[in-house]
Order: structure tokens, then sequence, then C-alpha cells
């Protein structure tokens, strides 16, 4: 991905889950709006094709983006590609203690119900009338199971601070902490941008991701044993980002229902309900539409191309504009079905003017992306088994030799799909581009 060199303020946002990244991404986007930019958002899209397409067919747009650390499809390769990137980080402590109150609602979106849920609800309800009852790393564990991936040792609790310090020693990016963020001293992230940030509340699509809006709270959580544990795992990350080696616990702890147990319902509730209204597409209620547009503002194109449908489909005729941008931003990402509708919204002049020029080169890019996925189905279906010896590889004579070549990397289908499409795209790059109005190339 290669953004336009003129445009310099592409921001992505970097950090682990349940670090304050949600806050400060509809914080940069809705500062980058009041300043008057034409953006797009896009929330933990990790996929680098779709920074190209964006680049390809959305070139004068500002893209403000969210990545996750944490999630198994971050490259950090994506994030080194924008011109400023922001890190967030947050005291590990407070941010175990907001990991483990998420999964729940995590392994609710994976279709995780029954006696797992109600077995860690008592657990937290336990801990919430007794805090000394229970240590921090039994609810982990339990929580941990939820979704299906016990802790096999130690180190795995502190995995997600170290991919964050991977991450750091790889690409230079600007660190804001979230307790600074809380406090809004935000002043030295507003001149390395460039522009005044907006309000720090995230969208109504992701209402469900904040808990407390604070911090220090794991004071209350933790017990004797949790330090005793924790501490050593935990040293690296809080001296390289400034956290004081100070683990007094509070004398007296308490632990509010509305901040633990009360939370995973809400957040638990909501996931249901956004599954329900994600998976009927027949469902045409205002709290589908509003759900749909929640997602598709922070770059949900799957939402996005849902919702201009859903619009288009209206009897009445004031919503076609919005339907129409809607499923423009699906296509700029690479949407072929997005693309395909678009040109005829064009072609018949449905929401905009008619307008030739565009309809042939919303529909050259339709073509464009059909021979892409083409060619990586192709590429799929060639794909030798693993097993399969390379033409380059030498017969292993030895057992030892045998098992090295087992598990010697290969470079994968998608790489080699994705180096054809890459090479593809420059051929035809100035074929897509688009001519002036009245014309067609």
């Amino acid at each position: 991905m290669n953004f336009a060199e003129d445009l310099l303020r592409h921001t992505v946002i970097v950090g682990s889950s349940k670090t304050g990244t949600t806050g400060l991404f509809s914080t940069v986007r809705d500062g980058l709006a009041r300043s008057g930019e034409s953006t797009y958002s896009l929330y933990e899209r990790h996929d680098r094709r779709t920074y190209e397409y964006l680049d390809l067919y959305a070139p004068n747009r500002l893209v403000v983006a969210k990545l996750l650390v944490t999630n198994r499809s971050f490259n950090w390769r994506v994030a080194a590609d924008f011109q400023r990137r922001v890190l967030m980080v947050r005291d590990p402590r407070d941010t175990l203690i907001s990991a483990m109150l998420f999964f729940p609602s995590l392994a609710v979106a994976k279709g995780v119900t029954g006696r797992k849920l109600d077995r860690f609800t008592r657990l937290v309800r336990r801990k919430e009338s007794d805090p000394r009852s229970i240590s921090v790393r039994e609810l982990l564990d339990e929580a941990y199971t939820l979704r299906s991936r016990g802790v096999d040792e130690p180190t795995a609790y502190s995995s997600r601070f170290r991919r964050t310090m991977a991450y750091d020693n790889r690409v230079e990016s600007f660190l804001v902490r979230y307790e600074s963020f809380v406090d809004r001293d935000l002043a030295d992230l507003e001149e390395h941008l460039g522009f005044e940030l907006g309000s720090d509340k995230s969208d109504a699509g992701h209402s469900h991701i904040m808990r407390t809006g604070s911090y220090g709270g794991w004071r209350d959580w933790f017990v004797p044993s949790d330090v005793d544990f924790f501490r050593p795992l935990l040293h690296d990350y809080m001296s390289r980002y400034g956290y004081e080696d100070t683990w007094d616990l509070a004398p007296e702890p308490a632990i509010r229902s509305e901040d633990a147990s009360g939370y995973v319902k809400r957040s638990c509730d909501t996931r249901r309900q956004q599954r329900a209204l994600f998976r009927d597409r027949n469902v045409t209620s205002e709290a589908r539409v509003a759900l749909l547009r929640a997602h598709a503002d922070v770059g949900n194109a799957d939402a996005a191309l849902q919702l201009g449908r859903l619009l288009l489909d209206r009897s009445g005729t004031s919503d076609t504009g919005e339907a129409v941008e809607r499923i423009e931003f699906a296509a700029s990402t690479g949407s072929a079905k997005a693309m395909r509708l678009l040109a005829r919204c064009y072609r018949e002049g449905i929401g905009v003017e008619r307008d030739r020029a565009r309809a042939n080169f919303w529909m050259r890019g339709f073509r464009q992306i059909r021979e892409v996925e083409n060619l990586r189905k192709r590429v799929a279906e060639q794909q030798p088994p693993d097993n399969a010896p390379t033409a380059t590889e030498k017969t292993p004579r030895s057992e030892q030799e045998r098992a090295r070549a087992r598990t010697a990397p290969r470079p994968s289908f998608l790489h080699r799909a994705g180096t054809r499409a890459k090479k593809s795209l420059r051929r035809l790059r100035p074929r897509l581009r688009p001519g002036p109005v009245g014309s067609e190339r």
C-alpha cells in the first residue's frame, strides 16, 4: 500500500484489546470530520488488500484505522504504511481485568451459550460479594475456557503485552497512555496529528465495549497471590511504558456490580441482539438500520453494502443519497458486489445523476476484482498438499531431515495469489482511473 504522498494525515491507532483504542479511534475520526476532511474509517480491518483498494479507488480520502496486535490477522507492515501511527498502552493490571470481563461477549459472538457463561457469571458475583474470595488468576482461567482455549503456561497471560512491545520495536509510533486519554491530556497528540480531537464517546455500534472509563480499579480486584504471580510477568511492560512498580492493594476492596457482572450481562445481551440483527437480512426494522449504520460508520464494508441496499429498497427517495454513499464506500474497499450495484446506480441515475463514465469505471473495477478472485481460486486449487515435496526440495534421507522438511515454512497460496494480484492491478491501474465526465476510456 502506498498512500498518496501529498496526504499526510492517514492515521492508524494500534494497541492490544481493552486499552482504549476504540475510544481514541472515535476521537480521532470525529476530530477529522469536524476539521472538514473527507475520511473513511476502518475498524479492525487487518487485510492489507483493503487498504490497497482504498488507495486505488478512493485516493483523495483520508483513512483513519484501528488495528489490534491481539488479532490473529494483525500485520505490523500494514500499520507501518500509515503516515501517522499512534500506539496506545494501558496499565496492564487494569487491562487484564477489562479483558477478562469482555471475554464473555466475545464468546457470545462465537455462539457460546449455557453453562460456561453461567459459571463465569457466578464466579464474578462471588468476587463482588467478597473481593478476597477468589483471585484474578482463577477468574482469568475461567474466562479463557469460554473461548475454548485454556492457559497452557503462565506467559500466556502476558502475551498481549509482549506483542505490543514487539510491534513497538518494529514500528515507530507516537505513544499515548490510556490514563492520559481518560484525563483528556491530549495536547501533545493534537500537536502531532495537526488537528483538534473530537469527543471521547464511542460510537453506538461499539457502546458495549466501554466499561468504567477510569483506571486503577485493579487494586480492588487483585489479591496477594495475584501480586506474587503477575508482578514478574508484567515487569518489563510496566517498566518500558512508565508504570510504577507499586502493587499496593485497596485496604477495603469494593467492586460495583454494574462494572462487573452487570457489565458482563449488558455486553452479552448487546452481542446477542447484534448477532440476531446481522444474521436475519430480511428484517428491515429501524433497530437493524441503526446497527448497520453504526457499523458502516467504522468501516464495515458488508454492513455498508447491506445498509445501502436496504435504503434503496425503501419506497421513499430521501435515503437514496446516503445509500449510494454507503455502497461507494463498500466498493472502494474492493467489494465486487458493491461495484456492480454502484455501476447500476450511475447508469440508471439511482440516487445520483446519470454518469456513463463513472458507471463504466465501476464496471471495469468489478471485472478486475472478479479476475483477481478467480486467480486466487485457481492458485488455491493448484496448491500442492503440505507434505508434497517442491520442485527444488531434495528428498529427505533421514528421519530428522524429514521432520525438518515437514516444518519448514512455505509461502501460503494467499501470498502467491496476492503477489500476482498486485502485478495485475499495477498493469490495469491507468485504465481503472476514471476519465473526465462524459468520456469513456
